[in-house]
C-alpha cells in the first residue's frame, strides 16, 4: 500500500508541469522566412494577441503612442532580430513597434532566479526559473527552440514566441546561459540607450549572438561581459568542469562583479539582487537552503528541479522552469 501512495503522489508531482512544445529554427534561411508562423499562429495567435495588448499597463499613459513609434523605428538597426520581428508583425498584422518593445520589456519587469552548481566530480549544472507578472500569459507562449545550421543543432533555449532573443539557452560541448533582471530604471531609458549609444544591444539578443558565436565557456564569459546593454542584468553562465560557473553583475557599460565557482563554493544562486547584499527577498534563502540539504554529492538535474520547485523559489509568477547541462546540451523545460 505504500508504495502504491508513493507512486501516486509522483504522478501528482508530475502531472502539475507540462513540457512546451519543440520548435527548429534553421539559421541557414533568411531570418524573414526562418519562423513557421504558418504552422505557429495557429496554435499562439491568441496569446500573442493578449501579450502584445498589455504592454501599456508599462508604459506612461501619456507617451505611450510615442515610445512605440520610437521603439519602430528602432528596428532597422537591430539586424536580423529586426528582420524577424518584422515578419511576424505581418504574419499577425501589430504594430512594429509593440513587437519591438516586446523583445526589450524584460529588461525591466521580469523576477527570477538562476543556480549554477557542481557536484564532487566536477560536473556542472545549471537551473533557472522566470518570473513574469504577465505569467499566465507567457506560459501559453512558452516554446522550447533547437537553432540548426548545415542540418545539425547549433544551440538550444528557452523562450515565448514573438520574444526572439534568448534568456535562456546552451551550447553543448560548450556553455549554458541565463539572464536575471536586474534593477534597470524605465522600458523608455532602455529604448533611447539601444537608440542612441553605438554598440549596444538587449541582453537577450547578447545571449543568443553568444550562443551562435563563441564555442567555450571562456569566449562566452568574455563577450558577455564587455558588450554595451541597454540595461544592468545579471548573467548567469554554465560550462563543462569543475569551477566553470559565474554570475556576472552587469551594468549597461561594464561587469561590476563576476563572481564564480570556486573549490570551496559549490554553488551560486543569483535572483535579482547584487548577491553582496541581503536584499529583501527570500527565493534566495529558501534555494541555498534545500541545496545545502541535497548536498554537492547528490546534486544533478533532477535534484536542481526539487530546489526551483520550492516555495517561493517557484511562486505564483513562474513561466517556467529550465535545467541545462551544456556537457551533454541538455535543455529540459517545465511550464
Amino acid at each position: 500500500m505504500k508504495t502504491v501512495v508513493v507512486l501516486l503522489a509522483l504522478v501528482a508531482v508530475c502531472s502539475c508541469y507540462v513540457v512546451p512544445r519543440n520548435w527548429t529554427i534553421n539559421l541557414d534561411t533568411a531570418p524573414e522566412h526562418r519562423w513557421p508562423w504558418d504552422q505557429m499562429l495557429p496554435i499562439y495567435n491568441t496569446s500573442l494577441l493578449a501579450a502584445q495588448a498589455m504592454i501599456g499597463q508599462f508604459l506612461p499613459a501619456d507617451a505611450a503612442e510615442y515610445i512605440e513609434a520610437v521603439a519602430a523605428q528602432l528596428n532597422p538597426y537591430l539586424g536580423f532580430y529586426g528582420k524577424e520581428i518584422e515578419s511576424l508583425s505581418k504574419a499577425l498584422h501589430i504594430s512594429l513597434g509593440k513587437l519591438v518593445l516586446l523583445n526589450i520589456i524584460y529588461e525591466v519587469e521580469a523576477g527570477c532566479t538562476s543556480i549554477v552548481a557542481k557536484n564532487t566530480r566536477g560536473n556542472v549544472f545549471h537551473g533557472r526559473n522566470l518570473d513574469f507578472l504577465l505569467a499566465p500569459i507567457l506560459r501559453n507562449l512558452t516554446i522550447k527552440i533547437d537553432f540548426t545550421r548545415n542540418n545539425k543543432t547549433l544551440y538550444s533555449g528557452v523562450s515565448y514566441v514573438g520574444y526572439f532573443g534568448l534568456l535562456t539557452g546552451v551550447k553543448k560541448g560548450g556553455f549554458s546561459i541565463s539572464a536575471d533582471q536586474r534593477e534597470s530604471g524605465y522600458v523608455w531609458e532602455n529604448l533611447l540607450e539601444a537608440l542612441f549609444i553605438p554598440g549596444t544591444t538587449a541582453s537577450a539578443f547578447l545571449i543568443r549572438d553568444t550562443l551562435e558565436n563563441e564555442d567555450t565557456f571562456e569566449g562566452a564569459v568574455k563577450r558577455l561581459s564587455v558588450t554595451s546593454l541597454c540595461a544592468p542584468i545579471y548573467l548567469i553562465v554554465g560550462g563543462l568542469k569543475d569551477n566553470e560557473g559565474v554570475v556576472l553583475t552587469r551594468d549597461r557599460m561594464w561587469t561590476e562583479n563576476k563572481w564564480a565557482l570556486t573549490d570551496q563554493r559549490w554553488y551560486e544562486v543569483e535572483t535579482n539582487y547584487d548577491h553582496w547584499e541581503n536584499g529583501p527577498d527570500r527565493r534566495r534563502k529558501a534555494a541555498q537552503e534545500v541545496l545545502e540539504k541535497i548536498g554537492q554529492a547528490k546534486i544533478d538535474l533532477k535534484q536542481m528541479m526539487t530546489v526551483l520547485s520550492t516555495h517561493p523559489v517557484e511562486n505564483s509568477q513562474t513561466t517556467y522552469t529550465a535545467l541545462m547541462r551544456a556537457e551533454t546540451g541538455e535543455c529540459d523545460v517545465y511550464v
